[in-house]
Formats: structure tokens, sequence, C-alpha cells
């Protein structure tokens, strides 16, 4: 790409050089001789033409010139849009791969609205870089012929120009300094912009209800004229270059063309020379532009570049050994977790085995770490110290994939797409048929409603399901947990929002499909858990005791006065 840009700089300078034997030609007759080298060389070139003809010859060579020029120029804009729409794509691709197999620390800590911001914008900024930097290198090569032309007619003014040029190359270099301080700037307001329209659309049902929408509207108001502010001023920079550079190098060519007129040199040449001049100093201001313009995106790159680097070094181990599925037990040996280092640990010296095929529940106050051990089960995060094994193997050493396909997840938050009831299902197993899945939302207590809706399974849900009562959405959830067939089914307080009808219905489908499969529950309730296999007690980030229902009232502990406090009016 940058060699067509190249060739195409070097045919125009071809182009501009043959004006000499013309003008020579149109001057004299014929050529005569002359002092300068590149007059000489270039009338050589048409001496064995005759006279009558050379004209025609000249003309025609100029004119293949600009047709080379032209079609290499085009050739290197089409190449360009081909390869920045690729490197575009193919950024947004690489981030949005590394983010979907990034450690789950990483996604915790990352502001939404940044991740948006980057992969939406930034990317577009960074491909913007390139092209700009791509145009440098083009420029770059046209200023260097330009340059060897006018040093071939004449070096010592070319010196001159050099020196002037140098000048005022650097006041550009001061604005550059200036605008990539404005572009870092630009970056940040950016990105703040976005977290707050991120936060007005997330939480539009949380604003309105608290009555703040004045306030958010303020704060994205703050955001957005920082943004608009500090994009101005990058603009605004930028525009600076323009007009020092037209009053400098206009008064430079006034300078250049009283004393070359005075000096007794050939017109032909002096009229190249000019012209050549002229041709020069808008690619040094050009080219000062792109410089200002490339600082001033350097806030963009470096976003673009940070996250590619911070979600590649994150990334999660996927294991290597298979999974053949779960036919003995899930043991926590010593097992201990910290989200924080500067908090007290999440999990401390948890050892329980959690046997195939049975139902288990995990019981506690909030913040007793039911949901960690759940989330190292499901190997969102890996233990920090000692063991989980899943039938005497390392998970860790598991194939991560094999392993997550082998599991389900209801959670109290479900998500759903902006999809149909159909897709939605089919999430939980991606080549399921249309009866698969119908079966499915029998099981889960949800066909009988699906198919009053507007068009049945075909029914787009809209955005996170909002078409749908949160018992609906939960039995879609659970339908697409059903549909996967897991060896692991996790709930995770997964009926605790519900009402008693909807819990009734969802309780009803799980207590069928619980049946030789193991089943891992989290649940605040204590009577929906009254006839699990085995219910660990959690305090504290330790297993306070586990055992039956029975077996855990009878023992007067911290279960019994969970479930003396559920049961009290």
């Amino acid at each position: 790409m940058c060699l067509l840009g190249i060739l195409a700089s070097v045919a125009e300078g071809v182009g501009i050089g043959l004006f000499i034997p013309f003008l020579e030609n149109l001057e004299q007759g014929t050529n005569q001789g002359s002092d300068v080298w590149l007059v000489n060389a270039l009338g050589a070139l048409f001496a064995s033409v005759s006279q009558d003809r050379r004209l025609l010859v000249i003309c025609l060579c100029i004119f293949l010139s600009i047709v080379v020029k032209a079609v290499m120029g085009f050739a290197n804009k089409y190449l360009f849009h081909w390869l920045d729409a690729r490197i575009i794509h193919r950024l947004r691709s690489i981030m949005v791969d590394q983010l979907l197999r990034v450690d789950y620390r990483y996604l915790e800590k990352a502001q939404t609205g940044a991740l948006v911001n980057t992969l939406g914008n930034e990317t577009w900024r960074s491909s913007e870089a390139l092209a700009e930097l791509v145009n440098f290198v083009i420029k770059a090569s046209a200023l260097a012929v330009y340059g060897l032309l006018l040093v071939l007619i004449s070096w010592r003014f070319t010196l001159l120009v050099l020196i002037v040029m140098g000048f005022i190359s650097t006041i550009s270099r001061w604005i550059t300094g200036r605008a990539e301080s404005l572009g870092q700037e630009a970056t940040r307001a950016s990105r703040e912009a976005t977290i707050r329209e991120i936060e007005v659309v997330e939480g539009m049902k949380a604003i309105r209800t608290n009555s703040r929408e004045e306030h958010e509207w303020q704060r994205f108001v703050a955001a957005s004229s920082w943004a608009a502010d500090a994009v101005r001023r990058v603009a605004i920079t930028r525009e600076w270059v323009t007009p020092v550079y037209e009053v400098l190098a206009a008064g430079f060519l006034v300078l250049i063309l009283y004393t070359r007129l005075g000096s007794g040199e050939p017109l032909a040449a002096l009229f190249v020379f000019l012209f050549a001049l002229y041709r020069l100093q808008p690619l040094v201001k050009a080219l000062d532009e792109s410089r200002v313009h490339i600082a001033s995106l350097g806030g963009a790159v470096d976003a673009v570049t940070q996250l590619i680097n911070d979600t590649r070094t994150a990334a999660e181990h996927p294991g290597i050994r298979p999974y053949a599925g779960l036919k003995k037990e899930i043991r926590f040996q010593h097992v201990g977790f910290n989200y924080n280092r500067d908090e007290l640990p999440a999990l401390e010296d948890i050892s329980v085995r959690l046997p195939a095929g049975k139902t288990i529940a995990l019981v506690g106050h909030s913040g007793a770490g039911k949901s960690t051990l759940v989330n190292l089960i499901a190997r969102l995060y890996d233990v920090e110290s000692g063991e989980l094994t899943v039938d005497g193997v390392p998970l860790r050493e598991l194939r991560l994939a094999s392993w997550r396909e082998r599991m389900a997840v209801v959670s109290q938050e479900t998500y759903l797409f902006n999809a149909s009831v159909r897709d939605n299902i089919a999430y939980g197993r991606l080549d399921a048929s249309l009866a698969e899945i119908a079966e499915a939302a029998r099981d889960a207590e949800a066909d009988d409603f699906i198919r009053e809706l507007p068009q049945g399974y075909d029914t787009i849900l809209g955005e996170r399901g909002v078409r749908l009562s949160g018992g609906q959405q939960q039995r879609i959830a659970l339908a697409r947990a059903i549909i996967r067939k897991p060896d692991l089914l996790i709930l995770d307080e997964a009926t605790n929002a519900l009402d008693g009808i909807s819990e009734q219905a969802i309780q009803k489908a799980l207590n069928r499909f619980r049946i030789g499969r193991t089943v891992l529950v989290i649940a605040h309730r204590l009577m929906t858990v009254m006839h699990a296999d085995l219910i660990v007690v959690l305090k504290k980030g330790r297993i306070a005791e586990q055992g039956t229902f029975q077996e855990l009232e009878d023992a007067h502990g911290v279960f019994a006065d969970l479930y003396r406090a559920e049961l009290r009016p």
C-alpha cells in the first residue's frame, strides 16, 4: 500500500520534471545547454526525437506520468480502504475474543462503559491513526521526490529551503506536543461520556423510581460537555498548523521568487523549481498536520493496545485434560480464596465432598461464601490455596470448555437476549431442534405461556427479556438449562425473587429434572431445601456444619437458628 503511494509520488515528480524540456522547447525551439545538470539530462532524453515531433512526445510522456500517478493513487486508496475495514474488524474481533476468555477478575474490575468505549470508539480512532500514519509515509515519499527535484535544479537554494522549513517544522512540533496531551484528555472524556450513557440506559428504572432524572441529566451533560470541549480543543490545535504554514511559507516563496528572477538562470528551470517548491510546501504542512493528528490519536491507540495486552495476559487457563462426565464427586480440600488482598478471605479452609447424582444445598447468611463456592466450581475463578478436584482430577487441569459444556447455571439475575424465545432456549444447545426446545419448555413449565405470546416461540423478547415477568424469565432460563442435559445443575437463588405461584411451577419442574443429576442449590428460604440429600452451612467463609435437613435441625446449631428465624413471624 505504501509502495503504491510512493510510486504515485515518483510518477508525479517525473511528470513535473518533464515540464523543463517542454518549456525549453517552447522558449528556444531547441535545447541550447544549461549550467543546471537536470535541464541538460532531461533535454538529452528527447535529443534523438525530431524537432517537429518533440513537443508531442514530451506531452505524451507528461500525460503518461499523470495516468500512472492516477492509477497508482486510486489503487493505493482502494487497498487502503479495504485494509482499514479489515483492521477495524480484526481489532474488534481480537478484543471480543479475549474478553470472552479473560480471567473473570478482570471483568469484575473493568468498567463496562470503558470497555464499550474502547470497542466502539477507540478502535475507529486507532484505525484512523493507522490511516494517518500511512498518509504520513506517502506524503514523506512525495516530499522526498520534490526535494530531490529541487536539489537537482539548485542545491544551494534547496539548502536554504530546508533551513526555513526546519524552522517552520519546529513551530509545528510545539503544536504537536500540545495536541498529544489534549488527545489523551479527549480519550478520557469520551470514556466518561460513554459510561454515563450506559448507566442512563441500563439504570432507567432505578433513575425514575428514585426521581433522579434531573440529577442524571446534569451528570451526563457535564461528561458530554467535557468530551465535546476536549474534542474541540484538539481540532483547534490541529488547525493552527495551517495558518502558520501559509503565512511563513508564502513569505519564503516570495523571497525565493525575487532572488531567483535576478539570477539569470533558465526560466524553465526557475518555473519548475518554483512549482516544485509550491507543491512541496503544502506537503510539509500536511506532514506536520499528520504528526499532530497522530499525536492526538495516541490516547485511542494506547487504550486499544492496553485492552488487548491486559486481556491477553489475564486469560483463563484452559486446561488440557478431557472431561468425560461427573461420576463420583466434587471435592474441596482446604480451599481458600480472596477477591481482594486487602479484605478478609471469602473462603477459608473449605473441605467438603459433594457426591455425584445428589442434591446439595448451600445455605448461610449473605456474604457467607455460597456464591463464591459456586463460582469456583464454574471456574469463574481458580482456587488460591488448597485443591478443588472433580473425580480426583484437579479442576484446573480439566479442559475448561468441556467442563462448562456439561454444566448449567440458573441464577436469580437471569439474562435473556434480545432474540426470539426459541433462540433464547436454544442458547443452551445451539443445535437443538424446535421439538427439543418445546420439550424443554414443557419440562420447565413454560410451554403454556410461550404459546400465548404473539408469535409463540418466534416472539422477540426485547432487551433482557423485558416483555416477560420475572417468573416467566426464570422458566425460560430453566428451559435453557434443561435443554443442555447437564451433569451438574447449579441453582443460584433461582427462585428467591419469585411469587409463590411462579416458585411452585419452577420447583415442580426442578423436582422432575434433578432425578439422576447432581444439583447444587443456593437458597435463602430453607423450606425449599428440605429434601436435599446434603445441606452445607457456611458462616463467614467457613463450613459451620453439614448434614441432612433433619440432622441439622436436631443439632441446634447455625442451621437451626436460621430455620427458626425464617419461621418467626
